[in-house]
């Protein structure tokens, strides 16, 4: 893991906080004639003394220059300028200088500039605190439009005018929420209200770019946070509906809602599947599945989401004996233990909570049991079934092996091929 961080949190990066192999990588470019400058994300996280990963480099030097200086590289986005170059074991995304003009896709710019200034280049970025740069040739720190003032006062301001700013890309709209909810930054109320009147600019946004979004944002810190921003600007009409007028549940930060807080940030789906049933008013299944579309949700996701608002918020209460265990993680799967804990968490908030430390652990020890779960693991399978009550291939299969599936539940010594041969006799 790489980690470089301002001499001080808030203060300018120097060279000296540089990683090594961004000192030779640079030289390649000087060696050339050409800039090399560190910007966006890594100085903003740099400057705030978070752990940096991802370098993004701009420069004036032309994509396919940049292709010539080193032997591993990508055409990431040659069109726009960026070029990743594999070095040293790390992806470094290059992107030369560029203005851009025109967004008439509500994503990409119609024309792109090259051979312009660095300031230029800085000017078309979203937000002050991503449109500073290191020079790492010089160690000159460029911040044009005061971005390091505004992480000094924690403050989230768009570049130039918010409205352009956000409908050139409606996206933007969403990456605010995230940067102000992640860094528990106050929005600038000229961006915030901006951010209220340009909120239509949203339905220009692809359903898997919303999507993405969304999920980081709840995989900040406070998702009680972005659901009060959302709510306030707004946007959480267009996130869930496309069209606010079609809202038929209302999605709003209430005294319900902080309780998304604890749900841990990597869970986000479990935190969206929370905010569901805590604001659907008992039609959370159907709520899901609309929701899922909309956001084009994976099937893997679509399933978690299905299966914690169908199984519900489950106390210590609700599971008396190994039974009842095996026949929660039937019905959720045995890889769910923590994601159903912390659903319930949220949702029993103002009742007697969710699972107990205690009950985790018993569930954890009946899983270890290794106790058949599913039709799949059962001693027979629907070809041994016909084969041995004379069956012919249909649905009556199925049924007869969900009934062996609750009878092995109910005692796991009795899976045994004889055993459910002659259950599934009595069945038939």
């Amino acid at each position: 893991m790489l980690f470089f961080y301002a001499a001080m949190m808030h203060r300018k990066p120097t060279l000296s906080t540089v990683p090594d192999f961004l000192h030779s990588f640079a030289k390649r470019f000087a060696a050339h004639g050409y800039r090399c400058l560190l910007v966006g994300g890594s100085i903003r996280d740099a400057v705030l003394g978070f752990d940096v990963q991802d370098f993004d480099i701009a420069t004036d030097a032309h994509p396919t220059d940049v292709q010539g200086l080193f032997r591993k590289t990508i055409p990431t986005g040659l069109q726009h300028g960026t070029v990743t170059v594999l070095y040293a074991g790390h992806q470094i995304e290059v992107t030369t200088f560029r203005a851009e003009a025109g967004y008439s896709d509500g994503r990409h710019p119609d024309a792109v500039e090259f051979g312009v200034s660095l300031e230029d280049d800085l000017a078309r970025r979203d937000f002050t605190i991503n449109a500073m740069a290191l020079d790492l040739h010089t160690g000159a720190f460029i911040d044009p439009f005061n971005g390091l003032e505004d992480l000094q006062k924690r403050l989230l301001r768009t570049v130039g005018s918010p409205s352009e700013r956000f409908r050139e890309d409606g996206l933007r709209l969403l990456r605010a929420v995230r940067f102000s909810a992640r860094l528990d930054f106050r929005i600038d109320e000229e961006t915030r209200q901006a951010m209220q009147t340009a909120r239509d600019a949203l339905r220009g946004v692809s359903a898997e770019r919303v999507r993405d979004e969304l999920l980081k944002s709840l995989s900040a810190r406070s998702a009680a946070q972005v659901v009060s921003i959302l709510d306030e600007t707004g946007l959480i009409g267009h996130v869930f509906y496309e069209d606010d007028s079609a809202q038929t549940i209302r999605y709003a930060a209430s005294e319900r809602t902080r309780h998304l807080d604890l749900i841990p940030p990597d869970l986000p789906l479990v935190r969206l599947a929370a905010l569901i049933a805590l604001c659907s008013e008992g039609r959370g299944v159907s709520e899901a599945a609309r929701i899922a579309d909309r956001l084009k949700l994976s099937n893997h996701d679509r399933g978690v989401l299905t299966t914690l608002l169908e199984t519900g918020p489950v106390s210590d209460s609700q599971l008396q004996t190994n039974r009842d265990i095996r026949l929660l993680l039937s019905r959720c799967g045995p890889g769910m233990v923590q994601e159903i804990s912390c659903f319930s968490a949220a949702i029993r908030a103002d009742a007697s909570g969710g699972l107990s430390e205690r009950m985790e652990r018993r569930l954890r020890e009946v899983l270890a049991e290794r106790p058949p779960l599913t039709v799949r693991e059962l001693a027979v399978d629907g070809r041994a079934l016909m084969h041995e009550l004379n069956l012919s291939p249909g649905p009556v299969v199925g049924v007869i092996l969900k009934e062996l599936l609750a009878f092995v539940i109910d005692d796991p010594n009795r899976n045994s091929y004889e055993q459910l041969v002659d259950k599934a006799r009595t069945i038939v």
